[in-house]
């Protein structure tokens, strides 16, 4: 019975106006949580690359919880973690064309584009723009031009990739239990004026500030320690590894002490 009464008073508010309503609290927007967005493109995109990285970061930490990946092997994990990013954009490229099939929206070139390259087209940018500079201050550490091409098309790799998995998601079905969950009103409901630690600026900047400065502190500690050539202790899920000298292995650690 409450089921149905329930069901009932839900039915109900999708075919009153918005001005008729009675409801309350979480009742008054339930016919507007499967609506789409004012940038629901920009959403896709976002699930798209999300779910490219959680993948890439799943792959990569079962190979090291295998044995894969050894500590010993110098380079190794940072060419997993790049070979992985790549193979990892089909995935990324169905998620989004999923959710762009979910909210009605097609899939221009533009999305294709975005999905695939948005975030190693930016990494390709910083990383080019950093490297001109090193050419032209004359320093050692700057990449010669072959591998500046081979940097750009890894980053151009994503993009078929991510095509063929919007590709696959827009010839499957809509997600049902999304699309039948709840009636979508065709009037959205007003959303009253909110205080500002609720607004979207202070959600996007403030909370983000936190990790950040986490993985800041982090890096200094991590780079003073190869600077001042100490030597490393390694915990890598759990497990402890023996002392290791940074002349030989450059390891990222969470614990250091002096030589001897």
């Amino acid at each position: 019975m409450c089921i149905r009464d329930r069901y009932q008073r839900r039915v109900r508010a999708a075919e009153v106006d918005d001005d008729e309503t009675t409801e309350v609290g979480c009742n008054q927007i339930h016919t507007d949580v499967f609506r789409p967005p004012h940038h629901a493109k920009l959403l896709c995109l976002a699930v798209g690359n999300g779910g490219q990285l959680m993948c890439m970061i799943i792959v990569v930490l079962c190979m090291t919880l295998t044995g894969l990946l050894s500590p010993a092997a110098r380079g190794w994990l940072l060419n997993c973690i790049i070979v992985t990013y790549v193979m990892m954009a089909f995935p990324g490229g169905y998620a989004c064309g999923k959710l762009l099939k979910m909210f009605g929206l097609k899939a221009d070139w533009r999305c294709v584009m975005l999905c695939g390259g948005s975030l190693p087209g930016a990494a390709f940018v910083c990383y080019t723009i950093i490297n001109v500079r090193n050419w032209y201050v004359g320093a050692s550490s700057a990449l010669p031009l072959v591998w500046m091409v081979a940097l750009f098309l890894w980053s151009t790799v994503n993009i078929p990739l991510a095509y063929f998995g919007i590709v696959i998601a827009f010839n499957q079905p809509v997600i049902q239990s999304a699309s039948n969950a709840t009636i979508i009103r065709h009037i959205p409901t007003t959303v009253p004026l909110q205080r500002f630690f609720n607004s979207a600026h202070f959600i996007y900047v403030f909370p983000p500030c936190i990790p950040m400065m986490c993985i800041l502190m982090e890096t200094i500690f991590i780079f003073s320690s190869i600077w001042l050539d100490y030597v490393l202790r390694l915990y890598v899920l759990g497990t402890h590894f023996n002392s290791l000298d940074l002349q030989h292995h450059t390891h990222v650690d969470y614990q250091c002490v002096p030589p001897g």
